[in-house]
């Protein structure tokens, strides 16, 4: 199990850097108890890359990374009520493009 923790944790080191992905797991693992599994670490990771700041495209990284390639993971994007938009971008929305209507739909 360690060895699938340090690789998916290498895999975000590899593309945002040491120093960031180091203090993100060093702040993230002090958020930690003896009870946490894999998961609650890499969520707390994420957490702490959220709080010092991280750019969108590394907060997105280190969640992808914590989720794909048999990592399974699946930490969420920390959220923050004041924010409205992230990275210029409508953040964590749940309504989808409609790419049916793109000649024109009825009115809701």
């Amino acid at each position: 199990n360690g060895q699938f923790w340090s690789t998916c944790s290498l895999r975000a080191w590899e593309v945002i850097g040491r120093d960031k992905m180091d203090a993100a797991m060093t702040e993230g693992l002090r958020m930690t108890g003896l009870a946490t599994n894999q998961a609650g670490a890499a969520q707390a990771v994420l957490q702490a890359a959220w709080n010092l700041g991280y750019s969108p495209s590394e907060l997105q990284v280190i969640q992808i990374k914590y989720s794909s390639d048999g990592c399974g993971h699946n930490p969420s994007m920390p959220s923050d009520p004041d924010v409205l938009f992230f990275d210029g971008f409508e953040y964590q929305t749940t309504s989808l493009w409609d790419l049916s209507c793109l000649s024109g739909c009825p009115e809701p």
